[in-house]
């Protein structure tokens, strides 16, 4: 994982036809088809909140990258600022975090990939945790999907195509929200 420049992350998002919103989201370009969106609020136990962002991270489609950006309308504590600073950058400072796109890099080699997968799940888990701001976006060709958490509710845009099994995702995770994803597989 590594920290990237705003230029370095609008040429990223440009390549899956993806750009930074406004208020410094990541979402769809503006000239590609609308979005279905599925928002929810997760779980408030932490066990069930730290399984759900691996179902999150798994429901990404794998690509060469995944991005993660807050946005501007981050209103984390500066305690909670300086601890996910310490989680990506292993600093106690917290200036700009919020604003920083961070890239987690896909190897090829399944023991550090999940590494990475560990790494992003954790951030992941932080977002749900704390309510803060975050946009994640893979670079897998022809994925329209994007993560986004806000004040607490998490939200799946897709594609129409892809609709149906983003719902059937979340139905899985609501009938048993401690498995964890590979067993929701095998209890299917």
């Amino acid at each position: 994982m590594r920290n990237i420049t705003i230029d370095q992350a609008e040429d990223y998002l440009h390549a899956v036809d993806k750009q930074m919103g406004e208020w410094g989201q990541i979402c769809a370009k503006k000239d590609q088809p609308p979005l279905c969106s599925f928002a929810f609020r997760p779980p408030s136990t932490a066990s069930e909140l730290f399984c759900l962002a691996q179902h999150l991270v798994a429901w990404l489609p794998r690509g060469e990258w995944i991005m993660l950006k807050g946005d501007h309308s981050n209103a984390l504590e500066e305690r909670a600022q300086v601890t996910l600073n310490r989680l990506l950058r292993q600093e106690d400072d917290a200036t700009e975090i919020l604003s920083q796109p961070f890239l987690f890099e896909f190897s090829g080699s399944p023991a550090v990939d999940r590494q990475t997968e560990w790494g992003l799940a954790t951030v992941v888990y932080f977002f749900l945790l704390f309510e803060g701001h975050v946009h994640i976006v893979s670079s897998a060709i022809g994925s329209q999907k994007i993560l986004s958490i806000q004040d607490g509710v998490v939200c799946l845009w897709t594609d129409i195509d892809s609709a149906a099994a983003s719902r059937q995702f979340l139905a899985d995770f609501e009938r048993n929200p401690l498995a964890y994803p590979h067993e929701q597989q095998s209890i299917k």
